[in-house]
């Protein structure tokens, strides 16, 4: 490779500036993590897998359970699991629902905007003490939770566990993009995605029960007990994935994998499996770790900043926010419609139903990432050069599938089933599967040196805007109506998912080369 033509541009971007190694020889190159064993790869994907697992049944968006003979709709962005608890936990601590309705609302935004603090760390210390240093803290807040007297000590709780458990959703998709070759990121994010929604999903239908049967402080215990074990496999089984090439600016993931891959053809591995992992594992400081201090945590901070500018990110966050605002949505809103005559609905029933979702998750997850993958391979090939873009093109089956499932959910309810709204349930939340796996993917793909930025902010965009949209359903409800507000809701789909990719397929290669000029000249990379 021409050096005149090149930039300093490292994939996982955690080097020390101030002692820049030299760029790696192909020697080296042969122990990059997208060369490790095919079994160390899993080991790293399942301990992410695990994390937001746990996480997402701590905290994710779901109904808050209401008293049946209260007249209003009172609605809140709550978590999936403690959710089917509020009503217990309302009459333990002498309280109401709107400060109950606060447990949940905070923690959720802390998982989303933990992100601009968990990545300059990772940036300075490396993303295996932050993944460590956030279990402790969740496993800690899970703790304190159960043990709370009050319902302002167990807010505190619950903040501190959502800060802990936002780590994962932050660091997580970067690891995956510095693991898995480009041909694969999106079968990985598929299984990253399937263990957010099960979680998410499943969340309700354990703690229903757990809740109805032990009281609401043993859903706490069981995740203490889940983030503890946790801790260990992360311990023993998560090495620090950084490593730092030189390539091209502007290059996407597979220029990256293409260029690693040149210059190590032939030379073999020059270490086993076992070595990577103790290198890796244990160590008293990483030689690919950026460091810095406060200054580079500073500049990585500012770096996260400018990409809430960048078209591709917004973009592909806005996607994924309104499938997961409508799936928050109609958790809210099929809680107070199903809680109410004829249905009676309690705890253990809604957790039943609202469990129908997993079907979709079920049915998406074999398809989700492979399909993406097969695609953008096809048409690279067809093409002769691959484009991050062409991993876009699977959206049509969320943009026709589920769509559909919120008009088949509005129409059934006015003719008194909840058969025909659970499978409409289904096939949106089928959305959670299909549409990360392809945004995910192609934020990575379109920024490999910038994954973590990248990732971190379609995270805390797609809780915020849930955070927004699920506040204004109750009013939303009692205005329009079931039926109309679910064809409101397709209609809005339709139009984002529709729009935007639209958009990013034709303008997506233009922006992607003028955002990378921004940021290499005039923004926070100039100094890093």
């Amino acid at each position: 490779m021409d050096s005149a033509s090149t930039e300093k541009a490292e994939v996982s971007r955690v080097e020390n500036t101030s002692q820049a190694p030299s760029t790696p020889t192909g020697q080296e190159l042969r122990d990059h993590p997208k060369t490790w064993n095919r079994s160390l790869k899993l080991m790293v994907l399942a301990n992410l897998c695990f994390m937001v697992f746990c996480g997402n049944f701590y905290s994710v968006l779901s109904p808050r359970v209401t008293i049946p003979h209260m007249l209003e709709l009172t609605i809140a962005l709550v978590q999936a699991g403690i959710s089917a608890g509020l009503t217990p936990l309302v009459y333990d601590f002498h309280s109401n629902y709107d400060k109950a309705g606060d447990i949940v609302a905070y923690s959720v935004l802390c998982i989303g905007l933990g992100s601009f603090i968990w990545i300059p760390t990772a940036v300075v210390i490396g993303k295996r003490p932050v993944l460590l240093a956030s279990q402790i803290m969740f496993m800690a807040g899970c703790v304190w939770c159960s043990q709370a007297s009050s319902m302002e000590s167990l807010l505190g709780a619950r903040i501190l566990g959502a800060f802990g458990a936002g780590a994962v959703q932050a660091v997580g998709p970067a690891v995956v993009g510095e693991i898995f070759l480009e041909k694969n990121y999106s079968k990985a994010m598929g299984l990253y995605a399937a263990s957010l929604c099960i979680g998410a999903q499943g969340g309700p239908l354990i703690a229903g029960h757990l809740i109805e049967a032990k009281g609401w402080s043993w859903f706490f215990i069981l995740l203490a007990i889940l983030s503890g074990f946790n801790f260990v496999t992360l311990a023993l089984f998560c090495p620090e994935t950084a490593f730092n090439v030189e390539i091209e600016a502007g290059a996407t993931s597979a220029d990256v994998d293409a260029d690693i891959f040149d210059q190590t053809t032939g030379l073999g591995r020059t270490q086993s499996s076992l070595t990577t992992w103790k290198q890796n594992s244990f160590y008293m400081r990483h030689p690919h770790v950026r460091g810095g201090g406060l200054r580079q945590w500073f500049l990585s901070f500012l770096l996260q900043i400018e990409f809430m500018f960048d078209p591709i990110v917004i973009l592909s966050a806005g996607m994924w926010g309104i499938v997961l605002a409508w799936v928050a949505t109609i958790s809210v809103i099929s809680n107070q419609l199903f809680a109410m005559p004829p249905f009676l609905w309690g705890p253990a029933e809604l957790g039943n139903w609202a469990c129908t979702s997993l079907v979709g998750v079920a049915i998406a997850f074999p398809i989700a990432g492979p399909l993406t993958d097969t695609v953008s391979s096809f048409i690279g090939r067809r093409k002769g050069k691959h484009m991050p873009e062409y991993r876009l093109i699977t959206l049509v089956v969320p943009f026709l599938f589920s769509s559909s499932g919120l008009l088949l959910f509005g129409y059934t309810y006015t003719k008194g089933s909840y058969v025909g709204p659970a499978v409409g349930y289904a096939m949106q939340a089928a959305s959670l599967m299909l549409i990360p796996t392809s945004v995910l993917s192609y934020g990575i793909d379109s920024y490999p040196y910038d994954a973590a930025e990248v990732t971190a902010l379609m995270n805390a965009v797609t809780h915020i805007i849930p955070f927004g949209l699920t506040k204004t359903a109750s009013n939303w409800l009692a205005r329009v109506g079931v039926e109309k507000m679910f064809l409101q809701m397709a209609i809005i789909q339709w139009a984002l998912l529709a729009g935007f990719t639209i958009v990013l397929l034709v303008f997506g290669p233009w922006i992607r080369v003028k955002a990378a000029y921004v940021h290499q000249h005039y923004g926070a990379k100039r100094f890093l």
